[in-house]
């Protein structure tokens, strides 16, 4: 009771924790994102000042713990603090729905892709993950945390630098994306790299 009554004032940033103290409209991280916030370490949490964090988004690089559906839908409301724009991008945008129906009828996961009866991405991602087979449930995954980070960066090239991409780049950005991720070791893409007919080089070909 007694911390929840204190504020912080922010200041340059240089003294407040990122992660722990009330600096953000009298709210802490670990306020609005728990989940998130279970995937970072004590040492760290102790540690990161404001300044610090924000500084070229650092805070990201603080994240260590499992990539579950709610630490994803965490750190996205942490990155645009409005749970509301987050799922009308990833799930409700026509945009992002027919990029969703083209990369899953490659793999063979049509069935699953988001509809106009969508209305957030957990509840999406919860109910589909539970039609997808057991054995391949962690590329189901790995797969929809790669998709929405690509739209996440779409949305803030499409802001920040006036860069727009068609949806067959986008497309082809996400398939590329797996074939590195695969290259770098990651390996609970395989499964869908196999299925979209590519082979463990090098990405070539249209998608």
């Amino acid at each position: 009771m007694f911390q929840a009554s204190i504020f912080m004032e922010l200041g340059d940033g240089q003294k407040a924790l990122f992660w722990t103290d009330r600096w953000l409209q009298g709210q802490s991280i670990t306020d609005l994102a728990p989940c998130l916030c279970a995937a970072i370490s004590p040492r760290i949490k102790k540690q990161r000042t404001v300044a610090q964090a924000l500084h070229e988004d650092d805070w990201t690089m603080d994240i260590s713990g499992a990539l579950t559906v709610q630490v994803i839908m965490d750190y996205l409301l942490v990155c645009s603090q409005s749970s509301e724009m987050i799922d009308h991008l990833l799930v409700i945008c026509p945009f992002s729905r027919e990029l969703w129906f083209r990369l899953f009828r490659k793999v063979g996961w049509e069935a699953v892709v988001p509809t106009v009866h969508e209305y957030t991405l957990a509840d999406w991602w919860i109910a589909a993950r539970k039609r997808i087979q057991k054995e391949v449930r962690g590329s189901f995954d790995s797969l929809v945390v790669l998709t929405c980070w690509i739209l996440w960066k779409e949305r803030n090239n499409r802001t920040f630098d006036r860069c727009i991409k068609t949806l067959d780049e986008v497309l082809a950005w996400v398939v590329e994306e797996i074939m590195f991720c695969f290259q770098a070791g990651y390996r609970r893409l395989e499964w869908c790299l196999s299925s979209l007919g590519r082979s463990k080089g090098r990405a070539t070909g249209p998608v």
